[in-house]
């Protein structure tokens, strides 16, 4: 399999916006790889925006604000013409649609066709701007944790396969590199098999990184370890066209709150020296 080239099938493991606001840093023409920042922190320093790129997520109940079920192509017309111009691209994020591998063919087909329709509406009326999705393609593969790893894959696969219509829709590839486990090797062939797999759809790639444990894991809403987070940072930077860091939401506590920015946490401590020391600009 061309995702799985290079990796060891035994080992693999596996805000709302208030508003539309314009990005400060509205050209990244001149940065190689960008940094872009979608966290959903607290008073965040605007001295940091220069190299920390800001970057518009626009989520579901701004883009559904009646809800899933609901499609107001006169909502997404108005909310398009809305956006500023900005060659930073706009990142979509639905996820009450489901086509992942728990989810059978014709409800996956159906939640395609919906998200089809959404970026197509947002780029035929602003074709002036970029668009993508947040983990949809390609979908996260598998955690395996048992002796079934080939099943699993298999499973994975037709999963990719079944979603790769909407690759053509798209301006720029945005898969999920969270953390599930406490452990570079795991994270690290994850990671190898979703970028492997992004890399024959042709277009940028910029993976989501979180420098929390995935809220839905125990580790929920403990920061990864120092050298982790350092060690996915560069993997990803080094292998893809850029790194989109997320965060800033406090999901140990019901419900769920922003933190506070804090200039000196471990975690932005090592983002900030990475940026400054690898940033190229032409």
């Amino acid at each position: 399999m061309r995702f799985l080239k290079g990796i060891y099938l035994s080992s693999i493991l596996l805000y709302l916006l208030p508003g539309v606001v314009s990005p400060l840093f509205a050209d990244v023409s001149e940065v190689k790889k960008p940094i872009f920042d979608t966290t959903r922190y607290l008073h965040k320093l605007k001295s940091n925006e220069s190299f920390f790129i800001p970057m518009i997520i626009l989520y579901e109940k701004k883009l559904l604000p009646s809800g899933p079920g609901i499609i107001d192509i006169n909502h997404l017309r108005s909310l398009a013409l809305s956006l500023p111009k900005s060659s930073i691209p706009y990142i979509l994020d639905i996820e009450s649609w489901k086509c992942g591998r728990k989810d059978d063919d014709i409800v996956a087909s159906k939640s395609i066709d919906k998200y089809i329709l959404v970026i197509d509406t947002m780029k035929k009326t602003r074709p002036d701007l970029k668009f993508g999705y947040f983990g949809i393609i390609p979908t996260k593969p598998p955690i395996i944790t048992n002796t079934h790893v080939q099943v699993q894959i298999n499973d994975w696969q037709h999963v990719l396969e079944r979603s790769r219509r909407l690759v053509s829709h798209v301006d720029v590839i945005c898969p999920e590199g969270y953390t599930y486990f406490n452990d570079k090797t795991v994270w690290m062939r994850y990671m190898e098999a979703v970028i492997n797999e992004a890399k024959t759809y042709g277009k940028p790639i910029y993976p989501f990184l979180w420098p929390e444990f995935m809220g839905s894991t125990p580790l929920n809403g403990k920061f990864i370890p120092r050298d982790f987070w350092k060690f996915q940072l560069n993997y990803v930077y080094t292998k893809c066209d850029g790194v989109i860091i997320w965060g800033g939401r406090n999901f140990a506590v019901v419900p769920a709150v922003s933190r506070e920015w804090d200039e000196n946490a471990p975690w932005w401590i090592d983002t900030k020296s990475y940026i400054l020391k690898n940033r190229l600009y032409q």
